[in-house]
């Protein structure tokens, strides 16, 4: 039985930026940090990811309200590609949600902190604001607020 989305992970070529910026301006809590460096652990993560081989990786795991969100960084082998190369409309996982309270302070903070905004938040409804951003790396995030007793999409729920 599936119970829900786990976490999302990030792929970064800089993983002290990535993790200082989803943890400071962001406000995830370290949960879990690992350095698969040495040991049997490499082989058994090169057969988890089907990468083969020993790689090595370095990880943190952040709690971000209902979800965890996972930074990671490949010494060995190396990855390829780069998130600011891929449009909204690309095929594969594009973009995750962070969902906010008062969404102009919060991209404005974000905004200081680093990530690059589309343009100012938009409202689709009455009940729903939001606007796509990239943070340092180039990765789309979507900043939203969605009205507690606007939609079943909320997670905050009024009780009435």
């Amino acid at each position: 039985m599936i119970r829900g989305i786990h976490h999302v992970a990030l792929l970064t070529r800089d993983f002290d930026r990535l993790l200082t910026f989803y943890r400071d301006a962001i406000g995830g809590e370290v949960v879990y940090e690992s350095d698969w460096g040495e040991g049997d652990d490499l082989e058994l993560l090169g057969r988890v990811t089907g990468i083969g081989g020993r790689p090595r990786l370095r990880s943190a795991i952040l709690r971000l309200g209902n979800a965890f969100l996972e930074i990671q960084h490949y010494a060995e082998p190396a990855g390829r590609g780069s998130p600011e190369e891929h449009a909204p409309q690309d095929f594969g996982i594009r973009h995750f949600a962070l969902d906010v309270a008062d969404i102009e302070a919060e991209v404005d903070r974000l905004a200081a902190a680093g990530m690059q905004f589309a343009g100012p938040v938009q409202q689709p409804s009455a009940r729903i604001k939001s606007i796509y951003g990239r943070d340092p790396d180039g990765n789309i995030v979507e900043v939203q607020e969605i009205a507690a007793d606007a939609s079943p999409l909320a997670l905050a729920r009024s009780e009435s």
